[in-house]
């Protein structure tokens, strides 16, 4: 991106820099007091400090790090344009720190470390055709786990995200398939949410696990979606498969007996 096209948003911040300035002993002591009633999880530290230098932590830490954050959040879509995957993880590893409670944060770091980095080296690119098979893979591996971690530091500060666990069983659904663990968040993210979608999303999780405590669960909650379930088809076909493995008798079974 070249100076003249950074212009507008480094004037924006020197405003912002410049206001936040004058505003310090005011700003430090209402923190202060934030802190105190258990409103804020406390000041940026010093490493957060050196990674935004000395302005940009100036503004800050004078009560503008929404601000901040979302100046950082336009660089680094520049940054996504420009397919910079580094530095767009550079950049939201810093956003996600200075707004932790704001679940779209930690959503838009994880989706582009998991899907569009992913995508960049997994899709034709001439971009990437000189690099060895072996280096896209430990690239693409790397980038699933960073997808992964953002979403898990994210459920230390807001643990209620529906959102963000169906995010990651997302992942350990299609990227990284772990259905004990894709199970696990689907049931967080109903239990947070109530969607009746994301219950049969658990319960079709388990069906893919091997203990059988997993296919139990699994049956008891397809039997009680087969009614209103959007797609019975599927349902039934995994109803069935169940029945199997339980050995269930036929007079007994769902599936056959609607």
């Amino acid at each position: 991106m070249t100076f003249k096209g950074r212009r507008p948003i480094l004037l924006a911040l020197a405003v912002i820099l410049i206001t936040g300035a004058a505003r310090i002993p005011l700003e430090a002591r209402i923190e202060q007091d934030l802190i105190d009633n258990r409103f804020r999880d406390g000041t940026p530290g010093l490493e957060l400090r050196e990674q935004l230098g000395q302005m940009g932590f100036v503004a800050a830490f004078g009560g503008f790090r929404s601000l901040v954050a979302s100046v950082l959040d336009m660089l680094a879509f520049v940054s996504y344009s420009n397919q910079e995957w580094g530095e767009v993880d550079s950049r939201y590893a810093l956003i996600c720190r200075l707004q932790p409670r704001l679940i779209k944060y930690w959503d838009l770091a994880s989706w582009h470390m998991a899907y569009n980095a992913v995508a960049y080296y997994t899709h034709r690119n001439p971009a990437t055709e000189h690099l060895r098979q072996a280096v896209k893979d430990r690239l693409v591996a790397g980038y699933v786990e960073r997808g992964k971690e953002y979403l898990e530091q994210g459920l230390t500060f807001v643990p209620e995200a529906g959102e963000l666990h169906t995010r990651l069983a997302e992942i350990y659904r299609k990227l990284d398939p772990n259905p004990p663990k894709a199970a696990e968040h689907y049931l967080q993210a109903y239990q947070h949410s109530g969607s009746e979608h994301l219950e049969r999303a658990y319960a079709y999780e388990l069906v893919k696990c091997s203990e059988r405590s997993r296919w139990e669960k699994a049956y008891e909650v397809l039997c009680r979606h087969l009614k209103d379930a959007s797609n019975p088809l599927s349902l039934t076909r995994d109803l069935k498969n169940l029945e199997e493995r339980l050995q269930i008798p036929f007079m007994l079974r769902v599936s056959e007996n609607r």
